[in-house]
């Protein structure tokens, strides 16, 4: 199966979804995406042959950013379909009983990080051009695909905060102490390893390693009063380096 932005590939029980757009030198994210990847993913739900699924990239990057321009309205509400599908396909993707791994080469910013937050697990290369971020608070925009909620349940509050709040890039070896990914391989071993979890998983044989957490850190992610805490301080430090005048960071703190 083929599309204008994804290759299907089906071996010995494992389904290859490439992202792989035929019409830009890279993988950005446009209204027409979420249309195509639902075709994709229900010819892996429907196909009884299929236990599970690895997305990875046919292309240097993951997925490099958006087309801001695609999702201009005329008036205020036009974007809300869009935004709704994507919502259903994203929470098709986490409920799907068949394990789906993402993985990570290269540049994997906005929607890219919140498919694959999606995602049972998360493999990337180890390669000093992959990095994974959340930006969308540089264009006063907020984490549209449920980073808001599925980055904090994995990585802690704390470091959920800090990759939403700044946008900066978080590299491989960061991405795997802080919980974001499961696990850092060579690039050319980057299917393989990402196969491997998708077996795991459907034999229940996958256990994600636990994060080594201080005291400190545990009780203020872990506690109602240590979250507060938290919360208050984001809500000092934005504050402070906006004056107010930026709305995006505090939406996300809310």
């Amino acid at each position: 199966m083929k599309t204008d932005l994804f290759r299907l590939e089906i071996k010995k029980g494992i389904a290859t979804i490439w992202i792989d757009s035929q019409k830009d030198k890279m993988n950005i994210v446009s209204p027409s995406l979420i249309g195509d990847f639902e075709k994709v993913f229900n010819e892996i739900e429907n196909n009884k042959e299929v236990i599970g699924a690895i997305l990875i990239s046919g292309k240097k990057d993951f997925i490099a950013g958006a087309d801001i321009k695609s999702f201009k309205g005329d008036k205020v509400g036009d974007f809300q379909p869009f935004s709704r599908k994507g919502h259903e396909l994203l929470q098709k993707i986490e409920d799907s009983k068949k394990p789906i791994v993402s993985a990570i080469h290269g540049t994997c910013y906005g929607l890219g990080v919140e498919l694959s937050l999606a995602c049972n697990a998360r493999v990337c290369s180890n390669d000093s051009k992959t990095k994974l971020a959340l930006p969308e608070v540089k264009l006063g925009l907020l984490p549209g695909g449920g980073g808001t909620q599925r980055l904090p349940r994995l990585v802690g509050l704390q470091a959920s905060l800090d990759m939403m709040l700044t946008g900066k890039n978080i590299f491989p070896f960061k991405a795997k102490k802080i919980g974001l990914v499961d696990e850092v391989v060579h690039h050319s071993k980057l299917h393989k390893a990402a196969k491997k979890i998708v077996l795991d998983i459907a034999d229940n044989n996958f256990k994600r390693k636990k994060l080594k957490k201080s005291l400190v850190v545990k009780l203020l992610d872990g506690t109602s009063l240590g979250r507060s805490i938290v919360f208050s301080q984001a809500k000092k430090t934005v504050l402070k380096l906006t004056k107010g005048n930026y709305p995006a960071p505090l939406e996300i703190i809310e």
